[in-house]
């Protein structure tokens, strides 16, 4: 890798507001973090089925591909009608060789999914819409 290309692979990851990054072309591999860029100011677009009014959405915090359970196979996998709890590990978003959970702002049942196991996932964008729980 050149340095302009090195230079260019920067630029991209704070355009996008990423604070870590890592290429690897064949047996060679570059990590960078502690980029402090700023969260872009648009999030992904959402898919039409999660734009307005309704009940909360959760978003994607980072660039990844969603995976609905533990590669394990524990838990339950999630889908319209799972109830959760705060703080609870709804998904994970694999992140080369590491998983990020998702957990749950609050407490609620799962109304519709934005995304599905396997998809690559965009930054802000929505992974499912659910119903608060009560009290």
């Amino acid at each position: 890798m050149t340095i302009d290309e090195i230079r260019e692979f920067i630029a991209a990851a704070q355009r996008h507001g990423m604070n870590e990054a890592f290429v690897q072309r064949g047996s060679r591999s570059l990590r960078l973090g502690g980029l402090n860029c700023e969260r872009p100011t648009e999030a992904a677009e959402p898919l039409p089925a999660m734009t307005g009014p309704g009940n909360p959405v959760i978003r994607a915090g980072q660039i990844g591909v969603l995976r609905l359970r533990h590669p394990s196979g524990a838990g339950d996998p999630l889908g319209p009608g799972r109830a959760f709890k705060k703080g609870e590990c709804l998904a994970f978003l694999e992140v080369g060789p590491c998983l990020k959970p998702v957990l749950a702002p609050e407490s609620g049942t799962v109304e519709e999914m934005g995304a599905a196991d396997g998809d690559v996932i965009g930054y802000g964008a929505p992974l499912l819409r659910y119903v608060q729980a009560a009290g």
